[in-house]
């Protein structure tokens, strides 16, 4: 049995034995333009999500840090700390309460080499959810160039990445738009399945389900498909009356 077809029937099974999340056809269906969803510390612990750059001037290494969530709201730094290879000569960090970009001074020696530090922080979102996140980065210089790397973080357990949401972002006569939102950040394939009615597509974040006419509850299954990393599935009911 393949992945997606695992992730299918974990999904029946958690509809058997869960409660159903369910609106009337007819008047209103679901929610339009739901917010973000909120942070989940275990995808951003690692610091994945911070990507950087860096230049050099004379013995001096200027090392930009950005944080790519798409969710957070806040960039807070705490500390630098494991400065090997070269000497901290200060950082600037993000305004309050903003997602700037931190700016990471270090003073190196003349010619080619390494240096490396580790950044600590905490990001948070519109909800008010903190997490810290804690990343470690490598500085090469050679040939006149500078360049940084991110450290490649542990394998993090298959359950800290099984989260996948359904929302409702639009509603037209007979059907409505839904989406599917996850916190994972790498790669991944996202698949649709409903046990009645149609879909206009059955990949991708956003699809249209026109509702079936039939009274019953119906539901719509998503998978979204981490490859090595693992899967998430959700499913939305809906009742027609």
């Amino acid at each position: 049995m393949d992945l997606t077809n695992r992730a299918k029937k974990a999904a029946a099974i958690a509809m058997a034995t869960t409660g159903l999340s369910s609106c009337k056809n007819g008047g209103g269906i679901g929610a339009v333009d739901p917010p973000p969803p909120a942070l989940q510390c275990s995808t951003v612990g690692d610091g994945k999500t911070f990507e950087a750059t860096a230049q050099r001037t004379g013995d001096t290494v200027t090392v930009t840090i950005r944080e790519r969530t798409g969710i957070a709201s806040q960039f807070l730094v705490d500390s630098i700390t494991g400065v090997t290879g070269a000497t901290l000569a200060g950082f600037t960090p993000p305004a309050n309460g903003t997602l700037d970009p931190l700016r990471v001074r270090l003073t190196v020696p003349s010619g080619n080499g390494q240096a490396s530090f580790t950044l600590n922080a905490r990001l948070r979102d519109l909800f008010g959810t903190t997490c810290t996140s804690r990343r470690t980065f490598t500085v090469t210089s050679s040939a006149g160039s500078v360049t940084v790397a991110l450290s490649v973080p542990d394998e993090m357990p298959l359950e800290a990445r099984q989260r996948a949401e359904i929302v409702v972002v639009a509603r037209a006569p007979g059907k409505i738009q839904l989406e599917g939102r996850t916190p994972w950040t790498g790669e991944r394939t996202t698949s649709w399945e409903v046990t009645a009615g149609s879909l206009d597509v059955t990949t991708g974040d956003r699809v249209w389900w026109t509702l079936p006419e039939t009274p019953g509850i119906h539901q719509a299954e998503l998978v979204q498909d981490y490859g090595r990393a693992g899967f998430a599935f959700d499913v939305f009911a809906i009742e027609v009356t």
